[in-house]
């Protein structure tokens, strides 16, 4: 898949990570992201960077490790997804 479609079925997925850092994170990915390597990322909330990334470790054989408590943060964004966290 290249870069148009795969932000395109990003964009798809529910978040706040904007078109422009999407693609940045995918020339990153491309870049750095290589067979056999492990790529992990922290905090994935609703998901929008870990399909990305998961795609590209998927397309060059690497492996994805991704980490959310799901949980949230009080900081001033809680208020924004409070409640998706109570469902």
């Amino acid at each position: 898949m290249n870069k148009e479609e795969l932000i395109s079925q990003v964009e798809k997925i529910d978040g706040w990570m904007p078109t422009e850092e999407l693609s940045v994170l995918y020339e990153l990915g491309m870049k750095y992201i290589h067979e056999d390597g492990i790529a992990c990322e922290i905090g994935s909330w609703k998901g929008r960077s870990t399909f990305l990334l998961a795609s590209i470790c998927r397309e060059k054989g690497a492996r994805f490790i991704s980490i959310d408590t799901f949980a949230g943060s009080p900081d001033q964004a809680y208020a924004t997804y409070s409640e998706a966290l109570a469902n």
